[in-house]
């Protein structure tokens, strides 16, 4: 298959701003060639997270699909076994986690509903951050996590735990090298350019989605113990800006 002709494959980590640039890739492709999609997929937060519900589907509509998105790791990729140009978007940690424990804050459905958190009506940050289930699934060196990941842990979905270690950093990075697009929130509309000029991508503005800002002043103390806990997320955010810029100068 030529290779301008590879589906995308968007690895969605949760709060970068990739709600956001999935509507705008979206908007490049008829619905038919969208996975997941509504007319295919009754159960779409199934669709969207359940790494064999995604490698079930069949032939036919592995065919007409132009872009898979959806919270799957890297390794959710590889498991299909087709080619695919593979892109992401990163956040700063630190940031990435408060925007979380902000949207977590407000919205008592959701993931909130299976923590311990589900029946307190006004929890503080700190007390979602301190929450088990919630730490451990999604604030917790998140995106090394989604990056580390292999055929081996044989994962049913992002939320899946894995014990995070600098081996597993290495791996992330090592994955993270195969991805033809990395962008940073901190850059997105610089990353946006560059999507519609690499993969003829809609140029039509859409209003930012899923946006957790404002709300209530997030204490020093609990940047600090965010940044003390996700030392290894820092360190696979920091590779990854180093891995763009070498990019850009380079021309690539």
């Amino acid at each position: 298959m030529p290779a301008d002709e590879r589906p995308i494959f968007f690895i969605h980590v949760m709060k970068t701003g990739g709600t956001t640039l999935k509507h705008r890739i979206n908007a490049s492709f008829p619905p038919q060639a969208i996975y997941p999609n509504k007319l295919d997929d009754e159960r779409i937060v199934v669709a969207q997270t359940d790494i064999p519900y995604l490698l079930s589907i069949d032939g036919e509509r592995r065919a007409r699909t132009r872009i898979y998105s959806g919270h799957f790791p890297y390794v959710a990729a590889e498991l299909l076994d087709c080619p695919l140009r593979l892109i992401t978007l990163l956040r700063d940690p630190v940031d990435r986690v408060i925007s979380h424990l902000k949207q977590v804050q407000k919205n008592k459905g959701g993931w909130r509903s299976f923590s311990a958190l589900a029946d307190v009506d006004d929890p503080s940050l700190e007390e979602v951050y301190e929450d088990d289930f919630l730490k451990r699934c999604f604030f917790l060196n998140h995106q090394v996590r989604m990056f580390a990941m292999t055929r081996e842990d044989a994962p049913k979905t992002y939320t899946d735990l894995i014990e995070v270690d600098e081996t597993r950093l290495q791996t992330a990075c090592a994955n993270l090298e195969k991805v033809e697009c990395i962008g940073l929130l901190e850059q997105f509309d610089w990353f946006v350019e560059q999507m519609v000029s690499r993969f003829s991508m809609s140029a039509k503005e859409i209003a930012p989605r899923h946006v957790s800002a404002g709300g209530r002043q997030v204490s020093a103390e609990l940047r600090e113990r965010i940044a003390h806990d996700n030392q290894l997320d820092i360190a696979f955010y920091n590779h990854a800006r180093a891995l763009q810029q070498q990019r850009r100068s380079s021309g690539n």
